[in-house]
C-alpha cells in the first residue's frame, strides 16, 4: 500500500501552502459508503484535469478539498522535501475542517474585493487571498535578489507562516502577535534597504508600481497598501481582531474623511497622528525629490530604519515641518489643512505620545503610501513635482 501510495499517489496530494511545497494529506472518516466516495470524487477530479500540469494540480488541491464532507474528512498538511524518500519534514497543520475552508473562501472573495482608500491600487495576483495562503509568500519576501535569499529561506520567517496559515486554517485568534510584527517590520526594513542601495529615485518610496520576481509586491507603498489589506482579512477572519471599540479621529480635511473608518485600523489619536505625519513626512520625500536628492541624501534617514516610536513622532514633526518651511510648502492650502488636523491631534495628545515602535512605523509608512492621493502634485508622477 505503501508502495502503491508513493509511486502512483503522492504527486496527486502534493501542493504549495503559504509558499512551499507541502504534503495535503486527506483522513477518511465516517463509513464506508462515504469513503468509497470521495475517492470516487477524487479520481472524477483528477480525470477532469486531463493533461493539466503539476502545477496546475497544486493550484487547485484546496479547491477539491472545499467541496467535501466534514463527516467523511479532515485534512492534514506536511511540509517537507520530496524526492525519493520524504525527508526534512519542517511543520504540520493538522485536522483542517472542509467547513472552515468553505467559511475561508467567502472571507478571501470579500477580502480581495476590499472597496477602501487603503486598498492597493495595483493589486499583485499572487498576493490574492487563497486558500493555500500562498499570498504569504509575496507579503513577507525581502526584496534585494541574491543579497535576500537567505533571509526569505531562513526557518524563523517559514514559522511564522506555517503559524499565521494555522491560525486562518483552524479559525482561532493569534494569542501574542508580536513575532508577526517584528517579520513584518523586518520586511519594510529590506524594502528601505533595497531603496537605499540602489538609490532609488524618491517615488519609489510614495507611488505603487507594478511588482516584479524580486520584489512582487512593487515599491514599499504598494507592499504597505497589501499589509493594510492583509490587517483587514485577519480581522474578518477572526485570527487578529481591531480594537472593538475605536476612539476615531475625525479630521476637517475632507481628502482624509474616507481614511477614518473601523476597519482601516486608525482606532486611536496616537496612531491618527502617525498617520497624519506619515501623510507629510511623504510630502517632503515628494518635495526633496523635485530636487533631485536620491534616497540615500533624504528625509528617509530620519526614519532610523524603522526603529521609531511614539515618543519619536513630536521631533519627527518638527524636522519635517522646519524642512517645509524653508521649501514654502506650506503655501500649498492643502498642506495647511493637513497641519491644522495635526495641529490638533498634537495639542491633545501633547510630547509624550504612547505607542510602541511597530504601530508608529506601520502608520508612519500607511500614511506615507496615500500622500499622492490627499496631497498629490502638480506634474509627472514620476518625480518632476513642482509644487514646492
Amino acid at each position: 500500500m505503501l508502495y502503491i501510495f508513493k509511486f502512483h499517489l503522492l504527486d496527486q496530494f502534493q501542493g504549495r501552502i503559504a509558499g512551499s511545497k507541502a504534503l495535503l494529506l486527506p483522513a477518511l472518516l465516517g463509513n464506508p459508503a462515504g469513503r468509497e466516495r470521495f475517492i470516487e470524487d477524487w479520481h472524477d477530479y483528477i480525470h477532469g484535469l486531463g493533461g493539466s500540469k503539476l502545477q496546475d494540480i497544486e493550484q487547485n488541491l484546496m479547491e477539491f478539498f472545499v467541496d467535501s464532507d466534514d463527516a467523511h474528512l479532515i485534512l492534514n498538511i506536511l511540509w517537507a522535501e520530496f524526492g525519493q524518500v520524504i525527508d526534512n519534514c519542517r511543520g504540520t497543520i493538522s485536522d483542517v475542517l472542509p467547513s472552515r475552508l468553505q467559511q475561508l473562501s467567502i472571507r478571501n472573495t470579500k477580502a480581495n474585493n476590499w472597496q477602501h482608500p487603503l486598498a492597493p491600487e495595483i493589486p499583485v495576483e499572487d498576493a490574492k487571498f487563497d486558500l493555500a495562503m500562498n499570498f504569504l509568500f509575496p507579503l513577507l519576501k525581502r526584496p534585494g535578489g541574491k543579497v535576500s535569499k537567505g533571509a526569505n529561506a531562513s526557518p524563523r520567517l517559514f514559522a511564522i507562516k506555517r503559524q499565521l496559515a494555522e491560525h486562518l486554517y483552524h479559525g482561532t485568534p493569534i494569542a501574542d502577535p508580536r513575532p508577526l510584527w517584528a517579520e513584518l517590520l523586518d520586511t519594510a526594513r529590506w524594502h528601505l534597504r533595497d531603496a537605499a542601495d540602489n538609490n532609488k529615485p524618491w517615488w519609489e518610496m510614495i507611488h505603487q508600481r507594478k511588482g516584479n520576481k524580486h520584489t512582487p509586491c512593487g515599491t514599499l507603498a504598494g507592499w504597505t497598501r497589501h499589509l493594510a489589506r492583509l490587517l483587514h482579512y485577519l480581522d474578518i477572519t477572526g485570527v487578529l481582531p481591531m480594537n472593538p471599540e475605536p476612539d476615531l479621529f475625525q479630521p476637517r480635511m475632507e481628502a482624509l474623511k474616507p481614511y477614518f473608518t473601523t476597519d482601516s485600523g486608525i482606532d486611536r489619536p496616537e496612531k491618527a497622528f502617525a498617520f497624519l505625519l506619515g501623510i507629510l513626512f511623504g510630502k517632503l520625500l515628494q518635495v526633496q525629490g523635485a530636487k533631485k536628492l536620491n534616497v540615500s541624501s533624504n528625509a528617509l534617514t530620519w526614519l532610523k530604519r524603522l526603529n521609531l516610536s511614539g515618543r519619536d513622532l513630536p521631533e519627527l514633526y518638527i524636522k519635517v515641518r522646519g524642512k517645509l518651511l524653508i521649501y514654502g510648502t506650506e503655501a500649498s492650502s492643502d498642506v495647511r489643512e493637513l497641519l491644522n488636523d495635526l495641529g490638533r491631534l498634537g495639542t491633545q495628545l501633547g510630547d509624550r505620545i504612547e505607542l510602541d515602535t511597530t504601530a508608529t512605523c506601520y502608520f508612519l509608512l500607511l500614511g506615507q503610501s496615500i500622500t499622492i492621493d490627499v496631497l498629490p502634485s502638480k506634474s509627472d508622477p514620476e518625480g518632476d513635482s513642482t509644487d514646492d
